[in-house]
């Protein structure tokens, strides 16, 4: 059996809310403020900031091939 990474990254964080100015305005990157996560696209690459008051941390998707 063999993996392969997917383009869906989630970064888990209690204030995930604030973080939207960071990727924004000084990234510049595109985001979109959903009612449970920021949702950032960039390249291909789907990153997820999700909220989590107990664990932080990234959570990354593997596919099965």
């Amino acid at each position: 059996m063999k993996f392969e990474l997917s383009n869906n990254i989630a970064l888990q964080h209690p204030d995930w809310k604030n973080s939207e100015f960071f990727y924004k305005e000084i990234l510049g990157l595109d985001t979109t403020m959903e009612k449970s996560h920021l949702h950032i696209q960039s390249g291909g690459v789907n990153l997820y900031i999700m909220e989590n008051n107990e664990l932080r941390g990234t959570v990354m998707e593997f596919n099965m091939l």
